[in-house]
């Protein structure tokens, strides 16, 4: 599981299985959505939620939850040049800050920049959403975030959104389990609740 959607999202579902299965243990782990996906196909792990990032074959059953936006986001101390990422051709004096250079959310903002031909001067990998804003908040550079990770900051002000030319921000977030894996009642209780809690953007 990702862990801005462990973080953010998954309070509500977590509780309710608790409840509902005290004496069951449940393993989450936050890790990278491809390791996940990895992980499911080799039949390593039972169930997860991740965002979408392809390579499922027909023996596994990939449900898609909710769509999530995406921003770039930044300390309103931002020099006022510094906050133009939608002219092309341009060298940035300043840090892109991701949790993982491999993850999907990156690696769409990357893309992104590269068509664009934008260059940032540096790249800070920090494996902690809440480093990461915190980083952003001291204006140490700028992140490229689910919408819901950066709410409160950018509702209080702490964060800023910058525009971009991005045509689709949108990341979808999926639960993913095998589809001819015998299901324990515990598996089988936990997606029943990620139905029941569907997720909103």
């Amino acid at each position: 599981m990702p862990e801005t959607i462990l973080i953010y999202k998954s309070q509500p579902i977590l509780k309710a299985f608790r409840e509902q299965a005290p004496r069951v243990k449940l393993l989450i782990r936050s890790q990278n959505c491809y390791l996940t996906r990895n992980q499911i196909l080799n039949g390593d792990i039972d169930a997860a939620i991740h965002y979408d990032v392809g390579g499922y074959n027909p023996t596994i059953v990939a449900k898609k939850l909710t769509d999530f936006g995406q921003a770039l986001v930044a300390s309103p101390a931002l020099a006022v040049e510094e906050r133009d990422f939608v002219t092309r051709d341009q060298r940035k004096a300043l840090s892109l800050i991701s949790n993982d250079k491999n993850c999907i959310s990156q690696e769409v903002f990357d893309r992104y920049l590269k068509e664009r031909h934008i260059y940032v001067e540096n790249v800070i990998e920090l494996w902690s959403i809440e480093a990461i804003k915190r980083s952003v908040i001291s204006n140490l550079g700028v992140a490229f975030l689910p919408c819901f990770a950066a709410e409160e900051e950018l509702r209080d002000g702490r964060l800023i959104e910058l525009p971009t030319a991005l045509k689709e921000k949108n990341i979808s977030a999926i639960c993913a389990h095998h589809k001819n894996k015998w299901m324990s009642p515990a598996i089988k209780l936990f997606l029943d609740l990620v139905d029941e809690n569907i997720f909103t953007p």
